[in-house]
This record gives C-alpha cells, sequence and structure tokens, in this order.
C-alpha cells in the first residue's frame, strides 16, 4: 500500500471519528433532556399519586367517623369485637350497630349488620357509604325493625338509588343482620348470601322461621352440658344488582324458654378473611377453616378471639421468604356473645 493511500485511509477514519463522536454527543445530549423530562413526569407522578393518597387518607376519616366505634357498640353488647381491615384504605365493607325504641310494641331493640359492598377502594367506599345512609334511613327513619324487612327494604333502596331497573348496573352488597330484642329473649337473624354462626350453650331455645339452619354440632367437641353449632346459610339473593325488586328474605328467630337462660354466640363477616391468599401453597384460607377457628375457640373471651384472628391472618399472610401476600379483598369480622 502506497504512503498516499495510508494517508487516505487515515482521513478517513479521523472524518468517521469526528462523526461518531458528534452523534455521541447528540446521543448524550437527548439521553439527558428525556433523563430530566422523565424526572419531571416522576416528580408530577409522585405529586399527583400524594394528592390522591392524601384524599383517600380524608376520605378514610370521613367513612371512619359513620362507622359505630367499638365503644358505643360495647354500650350495646358488652361482650363484642369488630376486626375490621380494608384493603385499600377505605373499604367496601362496613358494619352498622345501633340500639333503637320500637313504638308500636314499646321494645328496646339492638340491631347489628355486616355489610360487604360490590369492590373495594374508592368504588367500594362509595356504595359503602350510599347503603349506610339507605340502612340509618330504613331502620330510623322508617322503623322498620324486622331483620328480613330491613334487607328487602334495602334492596328495593339499593336498586332505586342506582336506577338498576333501567341500567346495566350490578352493584349490590352481601349483607348479614341481627335484630336483638332483650326484653323477649328473643333474637332474629336474615342474611343475603352470606352465612351466620351461632353457637348456643345448653338447651333453652325455641327456633322458628323459614331461613335454612345447618347443625355442625356432630363436626365438633362439647362439653357436659348441650353445645349446639349453627349455620344459618344465607337467601341467593344479594342486596341490589340482580334485577329483582321484590325479592322476599327469610329470617330465623331464636327464642329463649322460660326459666331457661341461654347463651349465645354470633358471627356476621364479609368473605375477606375466608378469601384471603397465604399459607405456603398460596391458596385460599377457605370458608371451613374459618368456621373450625371461630367454632373450636368460641369460649375465649371476645377479646381473645379477636386477638387469635388478628394473629391467623398475621401468620397466613406471611410468605416462606418473610414478605406479607398483598390483603386479598376488605376484611370484616363481627362477634357477639349475648344470654337470652
Amino acid at each position: 500500500m502506497q504512503p498516499a493511500d495510508i494517508h487516505k485511509d487515515y482521513q478517513d477514519l479521523q472524518e468517521e471519528y469526528e462523526n461518531l463522536k458528534i452523534l455521541y454527543e447528540n446521543v448524550l445530549e437527548h439521553s439527558t433532556i428525556i433523563e430530566n423530562e422523565l424526572d419531571d413526569t416522576l416528580q408530577v407522578m409522585r405529586n399527583i399519586n400524594h394528592e390522591l393518597t392524601a384524599s383517600i387518607n380524608y376520605a378514610k376519616r370521613i367513612q371512619t367517623a359513620m362507622l359505630p366505634s367499638q365503644e358505643h357498640i360495647s354500650t350495646l353488647v358488652p361482650e363484642s369485637f369488630v376486626l375490621f381491615k380494608p384493603r385499600d384504605i377505605v373499604s367496601g365493607d362496613f358494619y352498622w350497630c345501633e340500639g333503637v325504641y320500637d313504638t308500636i310494641t314499646h321494645q328496646h331493640k339492638v340491631i347489628i349488620a355486616a355489610v360487604d359492598c360490590t369492590g373495594h377502594g374508592v368504588p367500594g367506599a362509595f356504595m359503602s357509604m350510599l347503603a349506610n345512609n339507605l340502612l340509618h334511613d330504613i331502620i330510623v327513619s322508617k322503623d322498620t325493625f324486622e331483620a328480613n324487612q330491613i334487607l328487602a327494604a334495602l334492596n328495593k333502596a339499593i336498586m332505586k338509588a342506582l336506577r338498576q331497573q333501567d341500567t346495566d348496573s350490578k352493584d349490590g352488597m352481601d349483607m348479614t343482620i341481627a335484630v336483638f330484642i332483650p326484653i323477649d329473649r328473643k333474637i332474629e337473624f336474615a342474611a343475603a348470601q352470606n352465612p351466620i354462626y351461632i353457637i348456643q350453650e345448653n338447651e333453652g331455645l325455641i327456633q322458628a322461621g323459614a331461613m335454612k339452619v345447618i347443625n355442625h354440632s356432630q363436626d365438633y367437641v362439647t362439653s357436659t352440658q348441650p353445645v349446639f353449632y349453627w349455620e344459618l346459610k344465607g337467601d341467593r339473593f344479594p342486596i341490589g344488582g340482580h334485577h329483582n325488586v321484590n325479592a322476599v328474605y327469610q329470617k330465623c328467630i331464636f327464642q329463649a324458654k322460660e326459666n331457661q337462660p341461654t347463651t349465645l354466640t354470633f358471627y356476621l363477616f364479609s368473605d375477606g378473611f375466608q378469601d384471603q391468599f397465604g399459607g405456603i401453597t398460596e391458596r385460599k384460607f377457605m370458608t371451613k377453616n374459618f368456621r373450625n377457628l371461630l367454632f373450636q375457640n368460641y369460649t375465649l373471651s371476645l377479646d381473645s378471639q379477636n386477638a387469635l384472628l388478628e394473629q391467623t391472618l398475621e401468620e397466613w399472610v406471611l410468605k416462606p421468604d418473610k414478605k406479607k401476600a398483598r390483603q386479598t379483598d376488605d376484611i370484616l369480622v363481627m362477634g357477639f356473645k349475648i344470654t337470652l
């Protein structure tokens, strides 16, 4: 190769190098611009997330203020607990507990409800606040005090509020409710979709009503005195969302026999605990395990039962790598012990 050729090749390489250098500087400049834009975008997203979280936290304060406090519930039913764990700050689950006076029968009553609205987070919270207001209106303003009639009235009210006969809206809720009438030594139960669990100590009760009742007594070890383990099956209709404005809900009545005091422990709940994924195989906790947990530990104090549920849930969601599984749904469990 001649020196002239070598010199030309060197010049070509030099020129290529300069071109590459310019290209690199352009890429570096654009990369810096993009990086700055990404930083700006990330900061905007952080600000939006902060504002949204602050708004949702404020909404939680409003929702919490609408729920009865444990102190208020304890004044109505001294032996009681509420386990309430929203999945996303605010909840589609909510609970209701109030003392009322029936001016027709001249009786004081305690009405308790556990409600699981469609969805969770903000959409579920909107539904829960709507249902809470309607429930208060039905019971307190319109003096509807029978358990199954409350469900029927709320079903109509939800369908009317959401115009479900004219739209495709399927939003609604599952619900369990108890109406305790101390002077009559009686308690009524009704349920839409979700079941109710009851432990009856001794035989001093009369049952009445069309609600389906399952006796689980043979599955559990009992003491020398009679103990009965009942599951009240909820009606197959949810509240709202099913385009049946005239749905009929059944009820079950537990009435104490004369001079035979009887203790009842009962639980109202949503499906969040049972549906929580966890364990080594990352499966659902399941209804049977949940029922066993309640039935096998009902002799503990209500505070101890609440603590046991908390502990069981904490252990269930802990993965082998010590990380916690994400909460699947809102969780609500209420426990009460009364003597009729």
